[in-house]
């Protein structure tokens, strides 16, 4: 099942939630905290896709095209 974008957001925030409490008790190198921090990342990769699909694609190619805007720049810059 597919979450919308809200519902990612809500799971994200508990994810952190978890993960710093488990940070706090057993320490960030424990094996239980860095399984939530990857629980983690899953998360937030599956909320920026779902971001990145809901966005128009006109608003896509103008965000690509200004990102390959600052990379010539800066390169004929220097």
């Amino acid at each position: 099942m597919k979450l919308n974008q809200r519902e990612l957001l809500d799971k994200i925030q508990m994810k952190r939630e978890i993960m710093m409490k488990c940070a706090w008790k057993v320490g960030i190198n424990d094996k239980l905290t860095i399984q939530h921090s990857q629980e983690l990342d899953m998360l937030i990769y599956e909320y920026q896709k779902a971001k990145i699909n809901s966005e128009p694609r006109r608003t896509r190619e103008f965000k690509l095209n200004i990102k390959q805007y600052h990379v010539n720049i800066k390169t004929k810059a220097v």
